[in-house]
């Protein structure tokens, strides 16, 4: 399984709109793995999870072929993670050339509420699907497992848990807290090839709604004490806030002697 990590950076972005605190000064200042656009991961070219407003950057700058996207999986419907405008491109009917195929979204009862109107019109060319916390989704060889986040209590946020065609599995754990009991329970056993976990408050402990180094230490624990991971288990930080008080190197400093992999926009990895 390939997992590109196409943006890894939380809603403001970094640097972040209209800031100066100086995370967002050095960054600009530095450039480079500093610069983060909105999250978004690709697997294997087929298989994209979220649809920030940085989509477009990540088609332009990163590659990113979206004829190849026949499958979206979007974890909730905050604007940094599903862009209604961008994906409505997809039937924009100045698009002479565009790819005929439809697209299929998997998301919760909000993202469905939110796409099921254009769904209807056929020219738009989208399938919405209801993806429920601990129902199994099959797509084109993946077996794809959406868990509850501990996230925003207005609406039942979604992590996803992907086994790829040659039984490898990858967890994406971004935008949550410390995972819920009954995640832990649905995963138990299920030894995961890399684990992904968000790091928005990089030096401030949550566990709430987000989680910063101290609590992706702590929650690593709890999945190996869950035997969700063991010893061959790839370990990633990705979706960083610039109120997490560092750029990239200082939280590599901070991370990879812990044995945490930190996330840059483009990073590739192959388990």
């Amino acid at each position: 399984m390939k997992i590109r990590f196409l943006g890894t950076a939380a809603a403001e972005g970094t640097p972040a709109f209209y800031c100066d605190c100086p995370v967002c000064a050095k960054a600009a200042r530095l450039g480079g793995r500093n610069i983060r656009t909105r999250s978004q991961v690709l697997i294997n070219d087929d298989l994209l999870i979220d649809y920030p407003p940085d989509t477009y950057l990540h088609m332009l700058n990163l590659g990113l072929d979206l004829k190849r996207i026949h499958n979206v999986l979007i974890t909730h419907s905050h604007g940094d993670h599903f862009f209604l405008h961008d994906i409505l491109m997809k039937g924009y009917p100045e698009n002479a050339g565009s790819c005929r195929e439809p697209v299929s979204f998997y998301g919760n009862a909000a993202v469905a509420g939110i796409l099921e109107p254009y769904a209807k019109d056929e020219n738009q060319r989208l399938r919405v699907h209801a993806a429920r916390p601990f129902q199994e989704i099959l797509l084109e060889g993946y077996r794809v497992m959406p868990l509850r986040a501990l996230h925003d209590p207005a609406e039942e946020c979604l992590l996803y848990a992907v086994e790829s065609p040659d039984g490898k599995r990858f967890l994406l754990g971004n935008d949550t807290g410390y995972f819920p009991e009954d995640t832990m329970e649905q995963i138990r056993g299920m030894v995961f090839d890399a684990i992904s976990l968000d790091c928005t408050t990089g030096k401030e402990r949550d566990g709430g709604n987000h989680m910063g180094f101290a609590d992706i230490l702590e929650m690593r624990r709890r999945l190996l004490e869950n035997h969700s991971a063991g010893e061959q288990t790839m370990w990633i930080a990705q979706h960083f806030s610039h109120n997490g008080g560092c750029v990239y190197d200082e939280a590599v400093t901070l991370l990879e002697p812990e044995g945490f992999l930190v996330a840059y926009d483009g990073m590739t990895i192959t388990i």
